[in-house]
Parts: C-alpha cells; sequence; structure tokens
C-alpha cells in the first residue's frame, strides 16, 4: 500500500514472473533501504513483495498515502 509500481508486461511464459522495482510514495521511505519489489505474473497479478515502505517521522498513514500529522496528534 505505501509503495507504487509502474505497469509492467509480464513475460509470455506461463511459468515466468516479471521482477519489478517500486518507489515509495511521497514521505514514505523504504524500511530496509533498498527500493520494495514485486513479482508480475502472466495473469496481471502482483506477487511475492519483497521490502515495504513506511511514512517518515511527523507524517501518518491516510489511504494508500502519508500526510503530515495534524497538531496535537
Amino acid at each position: 500500500g505505501m509503495a507504487q509500481f509502474p505497469e509492467t508486461v509480464a513475460g509470455a511464459d506461463s511459468q515466468s514472473l516479471a521482477k519489478v522495482s517500486g518507489k515509495c510514495v511521497n514521505n514514505a521511505v523504504s524500511v530496509n533501504r533498498d527500493d520494495p519489489t514485486m513479482h508480475c505474473n502472466t495473469d496481471g497479478e502482483w506477487l511475492v513483495p519483497i521490502g515495504h515502505c513506511l511514512c517518515q517521522p511527523g507524517y501518518e498513514k491516510v489511504g494508500d498515502t502519508c500526510q503530515a500529522c495534524q497538531p496535537g496528534f
């Protein structure tokens, strides 16, 4: 949810997976400092997530974005 992945064309072989690097959403950072990755299969499904992103200090998760924390929270 906190990473974005580009549209990807998967391989023609039903057994192949396309490895795709994503980017953390604005105001989020990767937990392990590497870009998050996922694999796309020929059915257009995203599988095997590796890594994840969290909101930076001072920001909170709102849906799939990181918004500045409101004063007093």
